[in-house]
């Protein structure tokens, strides 16, 4: 009886473990497109306490209660789970419906998974909008106008060096 028990069980547990790698080979391919996204939620939290705390400091409050763990972890895990909910759910679509759809109007497009590259490409956007947002709070000054004004600096050199 016990012998029994035992081998349902290494069954068991043999079974869950190859249902859990067939799951991981079906979503490696966005792998890569989770760390990117993942990483830019995390420097959107860091800026944000940073932020945070440099207002804190401004109004005379206490850093520790305006700047807690508990609120940190209240913001960022929802965000995780939502965010990589819709990475999932767009590439479900996308690998049995859109690109499909993408490969039949434009047979010669190179990019597979197209869009779930653009929902996390917004993601990724959302969140660096929100760096710039807490940026701005500390600096007074927006790291996108920093980018345009050297884009305009590398231009101008790029301009003088063909003159």
């Amino acid at each position: 009886m016990n012998n029994t028990i035992n081998e349902l069980w290494a069954k068991f547990i043999a079974l869950g473990l190859s249902g859990l790698i067939s799951i991981s080979l079906y979503l490696s391919p966005i792998y890569p497109l989770v760390g990117l996204v993942l990483a830019t939620i995390l420097a959107d939290t860091l800026s944000g306490r940073w932020a945070a705390r440099h207002i804190a400091r401004l109004e005379g409050k206490d850093v520790r209660l305006e700047v807690s763990s508990r609120k940190t972890r209240d913001g960022l895990i929802p965000k995780i789970l939502g965010y990589i909910s819709v990475i999932l759910f767009v590439y479900i679509l996308d690998r049995f419906m859109l690109s499909d759809l993408v490969t039949h109007f434009f047979p010669a497009f190179p990019v597979e998974y197209s869009a779930t590259k653009i929902g996390g490409l917004i993601l990724m956007w959302i969140e660096f909008d929100s760096i710039d947002e807490n940026y701005y709070k500390v600096k007074n000054v927006r790291i996108k106008d920093i980018i345009s004004d050297k884009v305009k600096k590398l231009r101008e050199l790029f301009k003088s060096f063909k003159k």
